[in-house]
């Protein structure tokens, strides 16, 4: 009757604790991917050949995945890397971006397919914009 009462135990509280330490330990090796979510305002950087173009981009992000509207509503859908991300809207738009070190309110990169002629690879740099609480719920 003990070893019935002993080996209950063990199934029953044992390897549930087991199963528990197992999972944080491989926990602890998961970090959340860079948050790029917000409101942007992006510029393209002086000297290039966009340099007077300024637009705002919201960006939504879920994990890993972001979708990003620009104000003239195209939409680009991309994914989170390790400090930055690769965005891709129709046609030839496309936003490659990393985080500015030590600096969590800008990023800046490239832009290919913005409207301001058939340029490629134009520096941008973007701003997050803060908005009022009633408008972000945060």
């Amino acid at each position: 009757m003990v070893i019935r009462s002993v080996v209950l135990y063990l199934v029953f509280v044992g390897l549930p604790l087991m199963g528990m330490s197992v999972v944080l330990k491989v926990g602890r090796r998961l970090h959340a991917p860079v948050s790029f979510g917000g409101s942007w305002q992006v510029e393209a950087r002086p000297h290039s050949s966009c340099a007077q173009l300024t637009d705002q981009l919201l960006i939504e992000q879920s994990g890993p995945a972001l979708q990003i509207t620009t104000r003239a509503g195209e939409h680009l859908a991309g994914q989170v890397n390790a400090s930055g991300f690769t965005a891709q809207g129709a046609g030839d738009l496309r936003i490659e971006a990393h985080r500015r070190p030590g600096r969590e309110a800008e990023w800046e990169g490239t832009a290919d397919g913005i409207p301001c002629d058939s340029a490629r690879g134009v520096p941008i740099r973007a701003i997050r914009l803060r908005l009022p609480r009633d408008l972000t719920g945060h």
